[in-house]
Order: C-alpha cells, then sequence, then structure tokens
C-alpha cells in the first residue's frame, strides 16, 4: 500500500480542522523530502528554530522511509544524502550531545538503522557524562521531578526516565539509572529487573551484569532478590539468561532469594501506550493483592 493510499488517521472526537491541519503539515514534509538540499538545511545549526527543524528532520525521515519502502526514489534519495549530512556532520565536530542524541533518537523513532559515526559520537559524550558527573547531575533532577509526578509508582517512574533518555543508547541507560538513584535507593534494583523483562537485549544484559554485580557485593534489595527466582522464569533462552542465573546461585546462597507461593492475584488495572515511530507498544498490568498492588 503507498503513503497516499493510506487511510487517514480521523478517529472520534478528532475536530475536522485539526485533521485538515494535521494532513496539511504532512503534505508539507512530503515537499521537503522531495527537494534536493532539505536534509542540509534541516540539519543546520545557523539560524532560528533550530530545534524545530531538527524534530521536522524526524517527520521527513519517516517519511522517507515508508516511500522507501513504496518503491518511491525521492525517500531514497532523502535517506542517502541525510546519512551523508549525518556522517559529516559528526565526523567533523559538528554535533554536539543533545543534537546527537536527538538526531540518533529520530532514527530510532524512523524504524532505521543510525549511521555508525552518529552513534559513536554519542556513546563517547554519554561515557563522558557519565565519568564526568555531569549526565548523572542532570538526570538527578529529571528523577526527583518524576518521582512527584508518578507519585512514586516504581513502574511508572521507571517507564518516565526511560523514555526522559532518548537519544541516550540503550546499553547505557540501565548504569545511568543506578548512578541517578544510587545503589542505597532499593528503586534502583528493582528498575534493573524492570528493564531485565521490558528492553531490548543489550540494555537487558547490561541489567543482568548490574544485578550481579550487586548479589556478590550484598546491595540488591531483598524485595528485588526476591522477586529474581519469578523474573528469572520469564526470561527467554539467550545470552542474558547465565548472567542472571549467576545473580540467581548467588542471591540463594545468600539466602536472600526464594520463590515463595502466592495466591493468583485478580487484575486491577490494565495500561497500554500508542505506537510509536518504531511501531513498538507497551503494556503493563497492575494485580491486586491483600497486601496491595
Amino acid at each position: 500500500m503507498s503513503e497516499d493510499q493510506r487511510p487517514a488517521a480521523e478517529g472520534p472526537g478528532i475536530p475536522e480542522d485539526l485533521v485538515a491541519l494535521l494532513k496539511l503539515e504532512i503534505e508539507k514534509a512530503r515537499a521537503l523530502m522531495e527537494i534536493p538540499g532539505a536534509a542540509a538545511a534541516l540539519l543546520s545549526d545557523e539560524g532560528e528554530d533550530e530545534e524545530r527543524r531538527t524534530n521536522l528532520f524526524g517527520v521527513v525521515l519517516d517519511l522517507a522511509r515508508m516511500d522507501a519502502e513504496d518503491g518511491g526514489c525521492h525517500g531514497e534519495a532523502f535517506l542517502a544524502v541525510a546519512r551523508e549530512e549525518v556522517v559529516e556532520l559528526s565526523s567533523a565536530g559538528g554535533l554536539d550531545l543533545k543534537k546527537g542524541r536527538e538526531l540518533l533518537q529520530a532514527y530510532t523513532d524512523a524504524g532505521l538503522e543510525a549511521p555508525g559515526e552518529l552513534l559513536s559520537l554519542v556513546l563517547e559524550g554519554t561515557a563522558l557524562g557519565i565519568r564526568d558527573g555531569s549526565l548523572v547531575e542532570q538526570f538527578r533532577a529529571e528523577l526527583e521531578d518524576l518521582r512527584r509526578q508518578t507519585e512514586s509508582d516504581d513502574y511508572e517512574l521507571y517507564i518516565a526516565l526511560w523514555e526522559t533518555m532518548e537519544g541516550i543508547p540503550v546499553r547505557l541507560r540501565p548504569l545511568i539509572m543506578q548512578d541517578v538513584a544510587g545503589e542505597s535507593d532499593p528503586w534502583s534494583s528493582r528498575a534493573a529487573l524492570y528493564c531485565l523483562l521490558d528492553e531490548p537485549e543489550e540494555a537487558r544484559m547490561t541489567a543482568a551484569e548490574i544485578l550481579a554485580t550487586r548479589t556478590r557485593l550484598g546491595t540488591l534489595d531483598p524485595a528485588a532478590a526476591s522477586a529474581l527466582p519469578l523474573v528469572r522464569s520469564w526470561l527467554p533462552t539467550d545470552d542474558v539468561a547465565p548472567v542472571v542465573d549467576e545473580a540467581l546461585r548467588e542471591a540463594r546462597r545468600r539466602g536472600v532469594a526464594g520463590a515463595p507461593e502466592r495466591p493468583a492475584l485478580p487484575v486491577a488495572r490494565l495500561v497500554g501506550t500508542l505506537p510509536d515511530g518504531s511501531r513498538s507498544q507497551r503494556f503493563v498490568a497492575g494485580l491486586e493483592g491483600a497486601d496491595g498492588p
């Protein structure tokens, strides 16, 4: 199905004038995709509205991907030129970490593989921010604000902080979470468990290594240690599983992990998100027991 044949995203409750405005904006973005030099203009740091142009670059990137998948020549050409521009900016020092993260997220949201040079720039900049503490301090302020917004609900806090880290490579996000919360915060251990269940394998491996290290040091939160056997039973058989098994053996050796029998808990709440740019969704069920949710 071509892009023009796709049904309009009109739903109940959406005003007709808003639908028309959205269609107009998409047509403008599609027109930009067909203009030579548009990628360079959108990526330029000169002039005003740089943030708006970066956001628009992400929209055009996604439209170009769809056009290329449908056999269109304009989308394929835009993607090629955009990649060349991003590679040049990444290699020549024309991007700071913030802009690099935004562009990396644009590629992720569009379901495209980012240029290796861009990924390297963001990885190196993020690692430096972790080492000098600047990135940790930035997200520590975010964490306290999100605690208030989520009323300290463990899972909602995890999701909110994870999404705040857009543009940071997923393999580094679990490490940043641990540094931001601190080992003395029980939530940081539970965040590693959530990551173990929710995220891509490279992030799950980092979370598993964090849990294994904490069990060896005896700093794993007791509630997280008790939940570890159940979490392990839900994991796929991949490279992450042996690392979790190591953490579980150590937790059992220390007598902090078990598999207590618990009655089935009724579902009290089911929450889902809309698909994002990469067509991924999240679903979470809240279970209500005698001792609370």
